[in-house]
């Protein structure tokens, strides 16, 4: 068909109207669609704005703490409230700040590996400028990752990023030269952290001093232990000015504060490097004594101990220097390989130990002179005062009595007896007895601080477990329960060791068992008839310490609780110790041969004057009511395992997700009351009846002599 000339134009006419007609249409679609998008666009942000609001009434109202914050801090993608949290973590105090550390660092090497995170890695320079010891234990924390063969190799680049910016921060402190003596600097109040981060940044890249990076040729598993040396290898213990910086007039930096303090805590963990090269006991404690005569060579010095190791530190409060570590009160503890070590450590408390007056250096007569021959001078005195003694078992009555008598040398008497090694002399008597062998004791600001090195295991897991066992004790004080569990401080300084909290006075149930026929028989010999009131006190410590270590050790699954890794202490208190299994790991692998929720023995009912007792009813009221007021707090808690998932290689959170869902499980919170309190009786009943409780007893006695 044609279409001629005259007939194009009207057609044409005729398509364009419908064209046009067809136009128009689709144009008051689009925009009547783009109406709707800018409706939707307005509930979007309206909806966006009612959100951010009520995040703001929450995290301005009495109810926002740590643990609310981090949550947020690892969930939150909005760009503003992620910065604004990251401000508000420095308004937290160093306590908060430092217990959480290894959530915080967790979740901002998540934010990096996906390109974000700058707020929260500027906010912890930021804070670790103000916080001395919260920037210690950063850098031992990030030396951890950085040197763990576990990690990967992005995670171990991160960390020496952070910790050269951590390591490299401004001054903050005022220098000695211009310091009262006489009194504590106030803190520095909580500032917002600077927007212009980029700016911030710039200026801690200018790094002199950091041991991140190994030297070239050295293995990373070693970097922990030669830390000194990459930090001052010009300084040897023998100069006496091992742990020795000078001060500028201009301030003290961070640098500064920090050098002395990693190249003590490093002298430490090389001790116990060294000790694993010599076999046999004799041989190991003489050179771990020789080891620490050398150390005093170089104190007293600007460096101290964490709070976190020592009870009796937190609960003053107040600063120290480190001045002496007696030699001969050292003692290397059990260990077929790793060969852990406990020092008790003389400090004069002081109100900045950066900025204090140093103490004078005192003396004892036969101090040992510095000089290659100190060490040969060293290790043959100790020996000539131990080659006499000899082992064999004495009654726990003699032990006491044994163990506060003083060599003419001021050593102890017999520290090859096994219960001396388990620390079991009264502390009273042993501070008595150490103050007065000291040129420092006579001081009233003199204390002594006990502490265990290990060297050898990765002992992250142990400060997970720390921090869970914290968790639970804060729920059971805030509902005013009188559930009793003790967590022991742990620092870690390298991939493969740290320092862990002494129980002064605590004795192992395996040691109480070499001597007594059972732990109703010790708690008659120490504590009096079972009708006294020394008696009945130290029998309410038990319960109640035994109620929340059951809790405990249900809730984390804690494995591996032969009697040597229970302690009691001196007021009747039931203590755990040693977490290497928890959670989805356990002796064997994948036996799980300690099937029973908690141990429960019948020695342990038999203190409790048997299983109708009125003692052990309180028991099971008491683990009921921590049950209840653990599911009450669960969110407070889960968040622990929660950020550390699914990509930090412990071994107890290997398994991944499966091991938080089986954590939050096992809370119950789908039971009614009723059903609850059936479930605890359940709990307990199956406990006591666990026939494979007894026999991991019985082969801990047989395979490793454990009573």
């Amino acid at each position: 068909m044609s279409i001629s000339n005259d007939e194009a134009p009207a057609l044409i006419g005729c398509c364009g109207d419908g064209i046009l007609n067809a136009m128009a249409a689709a144009s008051g679609k689009k925009i009547a669609a783009k109406q709707d998008m800018d409706d939707d666009e307005e509930l979007y942000k309206s909806a966006r704005m009612r959100r951010l609001n009520s995040l703001l009434r929450l995290f301005e109202s009495e109810w926002f703490d740590m643990a609310l914050s981090m949550h947020y801090l690892a969930k939150e993608r909005d760009p503003k409230t992620h910065e604004y949290l990251c401000d508000r973590l420095e308004g937290f105090s160093a306590e908060d700040l430092e217990f959480w550390l290894p959530q915080m660092i967790a979740v901002l090497f998540r934010f990096q590996e996906l390109g974000q995170g700058q707020n929260l890695h500027e906010a912890l320079v930021h804070s670790a400028t103000k916080h001395i010891w919260l920037a210690l234990r950063m850098s031992w924390w990030l030396t951890s990752v950085a040197t763990s063969s576990s990690e990967s190799q992005s995670r171990r680049e991160m960390a020496r990023n952070l910790l050269e910016d951590i390591q490299s921060g401004e001054p903050r402190f005022p220098s000695t030269n211009n310091a009262n003596p006489t009194s504590q600097a106030p803190p520095t109040p909580p500032t917002p952290i600077k927007k212009n981060l980029g700016h911030r940044r710039s200026r801690s890249l200018g790094s002199q001093f950091s041991f991140a990076s190994p030297a070239k040729g050295m293995a990373p598993s070693r970097l922990g232990a030669d830390a000194h040396a990459l930090a001052s290898p010009s300084r040897v213990m023998e100069t006496g000015r091992a742990f020795v910086d000078r001060r500028p007039i201009s301030g003290i930096t961070v640098e500064l504060c920090l050098r002395p303090q990693l190249a003590f805590i490093s002298a430490l963990m090389t001790i116990g490097e060294k000790l694993r090269r010599f076999k046999g006991k004799d041989v190991r404690r003489n050179q771990l004594h020789a080891e620490l005569e050398l150390m005093n060579l170089n104190l007293p010095a600007r460096v101290s101990l964490p709070q976190a190791v020592a009870e009796i530190l937190r609960a003053n409060n107040k600063d120290h220097h480190i001045v002496r570590i007696p030699p001969h009160e050292a003692a290397v503890l059990n260990s077929r390989d790793r060969v852990p070590y406990v020092i008790y450590v003389e400090v004069l408390e002081c109100s900045n130990c950066q900025t204090s007056p140093l103490p004078e250096k005192c003396t004892l007569k036969n101090k040992v002179k510095s000089g290659s021959h100190s060490l040969k001078m060293a290790t043959s005195a100790v020996a000539d005062s131990y080659k006499a003694r000899q082992e064999g078992k004495v009654a726990v009555s003699d032990i006491r009595r044994r163990l506060i008598k003083v060599s003419s040398e001021g050593s102890l008497v017999d520290l090859n007896d096994p219960s001396a090694k388990a620390f079991r002399e009264p502390w009273t008597e042993k501070v008595g007895r150490i103050r007065l062998s000291s040129p420092y004791g006579h001081l009233p600001n003199w204390k002594v601080v006990p502490i265990i090195i290990k060297n050898g295991d990765d002992l992250r897991q142990e400060v997970l477990a720390s921090q869970l066992m914290a968790a639970f004790q804060k729920a059971w004080q805030k509902e005013g329960l009188k559930l009793w569990v003790k967590p022991l401080g742990v620092v870690v300084t390298e991939s493969e060791g740290g320092m862990i909290e002494v129980v002064p006075s605590g004795v192992s149930l395996h040691q109480i068992k070499n001597h007594h026929s059972s732990i109703l028989s010790y708690f008659k010999s120490e504590f009096g008839s079972v009708t006294s009131d020394t008696f009945l006190k130290a029998q309410e410590h038990f319960v109640e310490s035994l109620a929340g270590y059951s809790l405990y050790c249900y809730f984390v699954q804690v494995k591996d609780r032969h009697n040597s890794n229970i302690l009691l202490d001196a007021a009747g208190h039931i203590i755990h110790i040693d977490f290497g299994f928890m959670l989805s790991t356990s002796p064997g692998g994948g036996i799980n041969f300690e099937n029973a929720p908690f141990k429960l023995t019948e020695e342990f009912i038999e203190v409790l004057g048997g299983a109708e007792s009125d003692i052990f009813k309180r028991y099971r009221f008491l683990v009921l009511q921590g049950f209840r007021a653990a599911r009450k707090h669960m969110a407070d808690i889960t968040p622990l395992l929660e950020l550390l998932l699914p990509d930090i290689p412990m071994p107890c959170l290997l398994a991944g997700p499966a091991v938080l869902q089986a954590f939050k499980e096992r809370f119950m919170m789908n039971l009614t009351e009723s059903k609850l309190s059936a479930h605890v009786d359940t709990l307990i009943d199956t406990s006591i009846a666990s026939l494979r409780t007894q026999l991991y007893d019985r082969f801990q006695y047989l395979t490793n002599g454990i009573r």
